[in-house]
């Protein structure tokens, strides 16, 4: 099913590509035949497994309605135009199939992690052959294809299409740069060089929109992150900015801006939109026939050709009617929130400004890409307003089935578990982590902890931590405790091979993830401290955890669970921890959480939130330890 997906999201990617790479002066051939090319993906994809569901949501029903009332205005109503209206029909029915498909490969976070990756790269792609061409003062598109206007802009005929382009790529990139621990210059670079294309291209709205995309996803990530690195990343993304609009120019920019009256043309245009609205406001005068009806409410003349309204909002309403334009206008509403949400989705709010003056929906090559990432911010589960947290020793996974089956019956969408083995024979040589991942369908990340020289036959064996979550993983890690016990070293007069001598390599650890819960960056430290020690080690581990935690703002939301090895005074590392301001799921109670010895297991939050009661379940079987859980909600 992986594959599938992976395979999905490739082909829609190679065939939106194709899209903006065919656009030049705006032919219909291309388009027609990569409409077919997404209608036969889709059509490939839903039919197997043919029983799959699918995934409805605002956007989708809104482009359906809107192809099924192209198709009966086209059958029924006296105002139209026949062959303009199928191909207006082709087109929102192409849109509805980009949502649809898409809204299904997305749901899974890595794809769609990895799609927004791949866009990034091919905008910056397209804006670095765009400055290639201005430098080149050419008029013919990759050098090789001629144009019928004096100048291109990448595969472009228009500046404004190719701004509109950006502007849905640019928060994408930037967030790829700031939405971490440590600011990615790379992308950051890549960020500078796509608002430095859009201000060379000349268009204004273009380059007053992509100035205002930089100030929101820096304001954007500050408030949801607040990393020690962001001032660092935020005058490195200004200052690339500044230098590489510097470096494209800014003449064409400047010269339209000294224009006496910024909207003399379009003024008019939109009066005469606003004349065919009143004349036909609800059936409109038929999908795709604004340029012929068009002539008869002109304004004015003076020579040029009006291609099309310049304001695709009023475009909508004189081709549909108000309640045709209404239902983009509905799919516009619905995005702002997640798109705020996700940081990296205001482009769609962008373009949909754009359009109030310029016509981005008039070409697949621009708008395709926001119907993808409509989906996606669709596909996306929004964030929940608790998170039910579960950690549990399995005892290395021996009773997979078991341990399955009982957190199938009781489920967690944060579960921090220990010793999971992977290829071990006790455990028939399995991945544990990643069976659990498959059987629950969550997200997951494994720490490898000690390599079991007992358990190996053939290939290594090893034990660690494994963190599965419902929320989608932004980054997790390693850190490798400095103190530990010299236990578990291969001894030479020690058979390694002898399974009850444990002789092992490594040492212990702290899975460290990062994911988003209540609109901030919430640390997750999964742990499993030393047990051959009456206490000391397990002191210096949680300190070596609350080290690596000050590398984060004050404040960060943060849990720390896992095996604690407390079972020699657990009072003891209860209120060390609680001066370090966590508090455990089970408030001051120490309870029973292994069959024989006492309370190991815990859970602990801090950072504005905090577990809204806890319980150790004695009722789930599948290991020696009993798994303890936490509701885990914001604090108020």
């Amino acid at each position: 099913m992986k594959d599938r997906g992976a395979l999905g999201s490739a082909g829609l990617f190679v065939f939106l590509s194709a899209f903006t790479l065919s656009t030049l002066d705006g032919g219909e051939i291309a388009p027609y035949v990569i409409s077919a090319a997404i209608f036969l993906l889709a059509a490939a994809y839903f039919a197997v497994p043919f029983t799959q569901r699918f995934q409805l949501n605002l956007p989708a029903v809104c482009l359906l309605l809107m192809t099924g009332y192209g198709v009966v205005q086209t059958l029924w109503f006296p105002q139209k135009i026949v062959y303009y209206g199928w191909t207006g029909v082709l087109f929102w029915f192409t849109a509805a199939t980009i949502v649809l498909l898409a809204t299904q490969l997305f749901r899974n976070s890595r794809i769609a992690v990895l799609f927004r990756l791949a866009f990034a790269i091919f905008a910056t792609a397209v804006c670095v052959l765009d400055l290639l061409e201005q430098a080149s003062h050419t008029s013919k598109y990759y050098w090789l294809i001629p144009s019928r206007y004096h100048a291109v802009f990448g595969p472009f005929a228009y500046w404004n299409n190719f701004a509109e382009f950006v502007e849905l790529a640019l928060p994408i990139t930037l967030w790829h740069g700031l939405a971490r621990p440590k600011p990615s210059i790379v992308f950051l670079a890549m960020g500078a060089i796509q608002i430095g294309a859009v201000v060379a291209s000349g268009s204004r709205a273009g380059t007053a929109l992509v100035c205002v995309e930089l100030l929101a996803v820096l304001m954007l990530a500050y408030f949801r992150f607040r990393n020690k690195s962001f001032v660092f990343g935020a005058a490195a993304a200004i200052a690339l900015s500044l230098v590489f609009i510097y470096a494209a120019g800014v003449d064409r920019v400047v010269a339209k801006l000294q224009q006496n009256d910024q909207l003399a043309v379009r003024r008019e245009i939109n009066k005469s939109s606003l004349a065919m609205i009143r004349e036909r406001p609800f059936t409109g005068w038929g999908l795709n026939t604004y340029v012929p009806v068009y002539r008869m409410f002109a304004r004015y003349d003076d020579g040029t050709f009006v291609n099309r309204a310049h304001n695709d909002w009023l475009q909508w309403a004189a081709e549909g009617g108000i309640f045709f334009a209404g239902l983009m206008l509905a799919i516009f509403v619905w995005s702002i929130r997640p798109a705020y949400r996700s940081g990296w989705g205001i482009g769609v709010i962008a373009i949909c400004l754009h359009a109030m003056v310029d016509y981005p929906f008039a070409r697949l090559g621009v708008c395709a890409w926001y119907f993808a990432l409509v989906s996606m911010l669709a596909a996306a589960h929004p964030p929940p307003p608790s998170l039910q947290v579960a950690t549990w020793n399995i005892d290395h996974g021996g009773r997979l089935d078991t341990i399955a089956s009982e957190l199938q019956k009781n489920p967690a969408d944060l579960l921090l578990l220990q010793e999971v083995d992977q290829n071990a024979s006790r455990s028939g040589q399995r991945d544990i982590a990643q069976e659990l991942s498959r059987r629950l369908g969550m997200h997951v990340v494994y720490a490898k902890e000690f390599e079991e020289l007992s358990q190996e036959n053939g290939r290594p064996a090893y034990i660690g931590q494994a963190t599965l979550s419902r929320l989608p993983i932004l980054r997790s890690r390693v850190l490798h405790f400095r103190r530990q016990s010299g236990f578990w070293k291969p001894r030479a007069w020690i058979p390694s091979s002898l399974p009850f001598m444990q002789r092992r390599l490594g040492g212990r650890v702290a899975l460290v993830t990062e994911l988003e819960f209540a609109g901030r960056r919430m640390v997750v430290y999964n742990t499993h401290l030393e047990s051959r020690s009456a206490g000391r080690i397990q002191a210096a581990q949680i300190d070596e955890m609350l080290a690596d935690l000050a590398q984060y703002p004050a404040g960060t939301p943060a849990i720390l669970g896992g095996d604690l090895n407390t079972k020699y005074f657990p009072s003891k590392f209860l209120h060390k921890l609680e001066r370090a301001g966590f508090r455990s799921a089970m408030g001051e109670r120490i309870e029973k959480t292994h069959r024989i010895v006492f309370a190991l297991d815990w859970l602990f939050a801090r950072g504005g939130i905090r577990f809204n009661g806890g319980a150790v379940r004695r009722d789930i079987k599948g290991s020696d330890h009993y798994p303890v859980y936490g509701r885990l909600i914001v604090a108020q």
